[in-house]
């Protein structure tokens, strides 16, 4: 029995640094507001219904072409779901449409809704990828979540789609506190 102790200690250590080495997928959701009139209802009532809004993609970080990632930030939107694609021109003239820069962005805040100015792609993919997604009502911004996502190396894996579906669920909240505890819907 005293041999087997070592062997075992062995064992379990050799377990536990292989588990250290294989690079775990992990997201976080850093912040989330309402930066205008959002209203739950024009979407309806939130991401139930906000999952189908077209979408601007920036910034591709994958060794993938823009349509693989469109898909797959799509699919996130939709939790899980495939659902009818539109075309980039389509979406950055919608009235109504979600921002998504992959790798960081430019900009941030009300100003990433003006069509004025073009969106650029800021940073790459790698280890730890920060994802901004903007909720656009016209030229201006209705609501905006940051977060980031590690160890993602193609946008088709299931924790990256999982962690879009996430931003998407705080991109647009059931409520609005601006509009008070009762009539949410009302100024």
């Amino acid at each position: 029995m005293a041999n087997r102790m070592p062997v075992l200690f062995a064992a379990a250590m050799v377990g536990l640094s292989l588990a250290a080495a294989v690079p775990a997928n992990a997201y976080t959701i850093k912040s989330a507001e309402i930066l205008g009139s959002y209203d739950p209802v024009e979407t309806g009532h939130g991401a139930r219904r906000g999952r189908d809004l077209p979408a601007v993609i920036v910034g591709n970080p994958f060794p993938v072409t823009p349509d693989v990632t469109a898909d797959a930030v799509s699919q996130g939107m939709r939790g899980g779901r495939s659902g009818p694609g539109m075309s980039a021109g389509e979406a950055a003239v919608a009235p109504l449409r979600v921002i998504w820069q992959l790798g960081g962005g430019t900009r941030t805040g009300n100003t990433i809704c003006d069509r004025r100015t073009p969106l650029t792609a800021l940073g790459a993919g790698g280890a730890n990828m920060n994802v901004v997604a903007t909720y656009c009502r016209g030229d201006s911004a209705m609501t905006q979540v940051y977060g980031s996502v590690d160890g993602v190396a193609d946008p088709r894996d299931p924790e990256f789609v999982n962690f879009i579906n996430q931003m998407t669920e705080n991109l647009f909240p059931p409520r609005n506190p601006d509009f008070g505890g009762k009539g949410i819907w009302r100024r």
